[in-house]
């Protein structure tokens, strides 16, 4: 498997290429900030950091009210006979949902008062990743062929199995790296147009974001995060391994790059 990520990261146009998305992406993705903040502060007449804080605070004050309404509803409902029957799954997903916003009940959230993660969250930009993945497939496909390796190992007694483990395992590991490189430049662009510090809010429960005010999950923010990215990395990884299955059978430049960018309007979907 390592001969063939070193195969992968060796190849210096791949990565000059990889180089080149990744610098224009994260200028997108710091224009399409700016632009979103323009446009609301132009339609709101007030600073959209001011505005942010406002409602974050609100929202942090009023956590625990809300949670409790949320509480106190499961329990009425709890006696309408639809969700009162023993054992049922109506039932069964009643007392489940009290039980996680119970346990919220015990989490003190706190104000980030900078929106850099916030904005991180929303403006996600995977189908970026999985073009720039794409493309990078594309390439490393093209040259195997013209270099006719993948006929010499099929040639081989178990060659292709074998063969194919080894990609899937490469392409996992790359995707890995590819995923983490562009999530970890966004999370820094985002710091960098707020002035925002993870390391401050590292420890803060998820739920002192509004956008995950009501998430039963009780994960500190910075653990979210890496389940986050990790989350991305899975999505990225299956999806480029669907297109190389593809690019690998039906072995044509114009298909190849046409696979990838079609992989990457449907993620943005």
């Amino acid at each position: 498997m390592w001969i063939e990520c070193r195969k992968i990261w060796h190849k210096k146009r791949v990565w000059s290429v990889l180089l080149v998305l990744f610098i224009f992406q994260i200028g997108l993705f710091m224009y399409s900030i700016e632009q979103k903040k323009t446009q609301w502060e132009m339609w709101n007449a007030s600073a959209y950091e001011t505005e942010y804080i406002r409602v974050e605070k609100e929202y942090v004050s009023a956590f625990h009210d809300n949670m409790q309404d949320i509480v106190s509803q499961a329990d009425f409902m709890g006696t309408i006979s639809i969700f009162s029957q023993t054992n049922s799954f109506s039932n069964r997903n009643l007392l489940q949902t009290e039980e996680d916003f119970i346990d919220l009940l015990d989490i003190t959230p706190m104000v980030i008062e900078s929106p850099f993660l916030k904005e991180f969250f929303l403006n996600d930009m995977i189908h970026f990743v999985v073009v720039a993945v794409g493309i990078g497939m594309a390439y490393i496909l093209i040259e195997e062929k013209k270099q006719g390796l993948r006929a010499m190992l099929f040639s081989t007694p178990n060659g292709r199995g074998n063969f194919v483990l080894y990609k899937v395992l490469a392409l996992f590991v790359s995707t890995g790296i590819v995923t983490i490189l562009f999530y970890g430049g966004f999370l820094v662009a985002s710091s960098i147009l707020f002035d925002g510090n993870l390391w401050e809010c590292w420890g803060y429960p998820v739920q002192s974001l509004s956008v995950f005010g009501k998430l039963s999950w009780n994960i500190n923010m910075g653990n979210f995060l890496l389940v986050y990215i990790l989350g991305q990395w899975m999505v990225v990884f299956w999806i480029a391994f669907f297109v190389w299955m593809l690019l690998f059978c039906i072995d044509n430049l114009l298909i190849s790059v046409g696979m990838a960018g079609m992989a990457g309007m449907l993620s943005y979907i």
